[in-house]
């Protein structure tokens, strides 16, 4: 456990535990199974009756001893079957709880030995994105923010999908409707011109139409795969045709990404590893990684622990062109080589398990990797109310800038509905809507286990009530609201109230919180402490008033700890990719 007031316990157990001659035992504290038993709990005697030969109750009861008369414990009680049970002070509670709120990193520790972590999320093709990309963005985005406020060096990078066969798809397409066009010319060197047959909004029909060509006339993928090859293999004007559509369509793909929260250090794509494979596929030959079946390039990946079967990896395909295995292996090696990474982090959707399953033994097989330890964060699906992969009306897959637009029309519903804000100006009532509204997305996508599909219910998701993004921003609103209204009234805070204690106590779980949900690489762990801590926000407000108060000493004191619920309120928020309206 974390809180500051954990550590000095854990410092004054570590004593205890040295004088029984249990120094071998770690000195760390547990989550108490019932509150109203305690704040937190030992278990160092069930781990030190071998050692001691004595029994757990006995060795429980000298810890409760030793740790009786340490600084800030109330209490130190032991329970079956070995256990012992501590309450902290109220003057320590809230020494730790001033602490934190006082804290630039909101008493959230750092890792012992932080890591340069690459974090690999979005995953986008060129075309707009839909809501198959919300669960990789929503839950990447929280995760890189948790990372780096436990000190991890964090890059994050999108990783665009401009490579491959849909490349040469889209070419042809173009090629098809444009045959006269510069860039379709082999023994064209350029210049060639800026404006592009194609506009964004192009983007979104292109491919569709051209696999549905490929499909019907395989004339039509032989012409692919051939343009595919002329691509990669670097003809001039295809190259430049190429470019100029991945950058219009990163400009519109980086627009949809920023009004979801998600932030990119780095926005490279498959092409960006283009010129490594070369020299990679040669050098797997050469060391053995790789085998040759006929003209193609093969890797066997198979495990003596498989219970299924595990296909070799194909890096090079008869026609001598790459795959998306050999971009994500080059990657690898120039995320390692260049940005000295000790962990990379792909979050993407679970049905890719196989290929990271082969991509990453052949990673460390070839010696790509080197010490990075690489890791495929899997997530289910975003389903409908049905039950089936969520999409529109018409039954075709939503795109996500289309999601966000109704989410927030939802929300502006919903604020209509309450007579929310009907004093504020236009500009001011959008700007609410759409933070609600993507606030909304993101809390019901977090509030589920990662590796879980769920059930998207947007009116629910909405919702001021219940388990929502809505409810938790309208209790930090709330927060603020009474924190404006007091000015600067606060003082120290006194615990009396039982209210009071277990909102304090709430609040000093956000370091305990964050820690376990980037441990477990699920943010629900985060999303399901901050309904806690907004519900003992309510009962607070239920059972003690605030400005109401007519004790000046206890105004003061509540004051302070709205303040300190406002701070670990806001910063899970924050980590959660939530933006806060001014009001609600």
């Amino acid at each position: 456990m974390t809180t500051v007031l954990h550590q000095a316990a854990e410092h004054a157990l570590g004593a205890a535990l040295i004088s029984l001659g249990l120094q071998d035992v770690p000195a760390r504290l547990l989550p108490c199974p019932k509150p109203e038993l305690g704040h937190a709990a030992i278990g160092s005697a069930l781990q030190g009756a071998k050692l001691l030969k004595r029994s757990p109750m006995s060795i429980a009861a000298d810890i409760a001893v030793a740790m009786s008369g340490a600084s800030g414990i109330a209490k130190a009680e032991v329970a079956p079957p070995g256990y012992v049970n501590l309450t902290f002070t109220d003057d320590a509670i809230a020494a730790a709880l001033e602490a934190q709120a006082a804290d630039p990193k909101c008493g959230i520790p750092g890792v012992p030995a932080p890591e340069k972590v690459v974090i690999d999320f979005g995953g986008p093709n060129i075309k707009p994105m839909h809501v198959g990309h919300l669960r990789s963005l929503v839950i990447g985005e929280a995760l890189r923010r948790m990372l780096e406020a436990i000190g991890h060096d964090v890059v994050s990078d999108i990783h665009l999908g401009d490579w491959g066969l849909p490349s040469g798809m889209i070419l042809a397409e173009i090629r098809h409707r444009f045959p006269e066009a510069p860039w379709f010319d082999q023994a064209a060197q350029g210049p060639f011109p800026e404006e592009l047959p194609v506009s964004v909004d192009d983007l979104s029909s292109l491919y569709p139409q051209a696999a549905a060509a490929c499909k019907a006339d395989e004339s039509r993928m032989e012409e692919a795969r051939a343009t595919t090859a002329a691509l990669q293999a670097g003809q001039p004007g295809l190259s430049a045709l190429w470019r100029s559509i991945v950058a219009l369509a990163k400009g519109r793909i980086l627009e949809s990404c920023d009004r979801l929260g998600a932030h990119f250090d780095l926005t490279l794509g498959e092409s960006d590893a283009q010129p490594e494979i070369p020299a990679l596929l040669a050098y797997l030959e050469a060391t053995g990684a790789a085998r040759r079946d006929g003209a193609a390039l093969l890797m066997d990946v198979v495990a003596s622990e498989d219970r299924h079967e595990v296909p070799p990896l194909v890096v090079k395909k008869g026609d001598g062109s790459a795959l998306y295995a050999t971009t994500d292996l080059a990657t690898i090696l120039m995320r390692r080589r260049d940005l000295n990474a000790d962990r990379i982090l792909y979050v993407v959707d679970g049905r890719q398990h196989l290929h990271f399953l082969q991509v990453f033994r052949a990673a460390v097989k070839a010696g790509l990797s080197g010490e990075a330890a690489l890791e495929h964060i899997a997530f289910g699906t975003v389903n409908g109310p049905d039950g089936k992969p969520f999409r529109t009306r018409a039954g075709n897959t939503m795109g996500l800038v289309e999601l966000l637009d109704l989410a927030k029309e939802k929300a502006l519903a919903r604020l209509a509905e309450g007579g929310r804000l009907k004093d504020s100006s236009s500009e001011a009532l959008d700007d609410a809507a759409d933070a609600i509204g993507t606030a909304a997305l993101r809390i019901a996508d977090l509030s589920s286990h990662r590796t879980t599909g769920y059930i998207l219910d947007l009116d629910r998701a909405v919702s001021f009530e219940g388990k929502t993004g809505p409810y938790l921003l309208y209790a930090l609103v709330r927060l603020r609201a009474i924190l404006a209204k007091a000015g600067a009234a606060g003082g120290h805070i006194v615990l009396q109230h039982p209210a009071e204690r277990r909102l304090a106590i709430a609040c000093l779980g956000l370091g305990d919180a964050v820690h376990r949900a980037v441990k477990s690489r699920s943010p629900h762990e985060l999303t399901a402490w901050t309904f806690d801590l907004a519900a003992e926000v309510s009962r607070f407000y239920a059972d003690c008033p605030v400005l109401g108060e007519q004790a000046p000493e206890i105004q003061a004191s509540r004051i302070t700890l709205c303040s300190a619920a406002e701070t670990a309120l806001g910063a899970s928020l924050r980590l959660l990719g939530c933006r806060v309206p001014p009001a609600m």
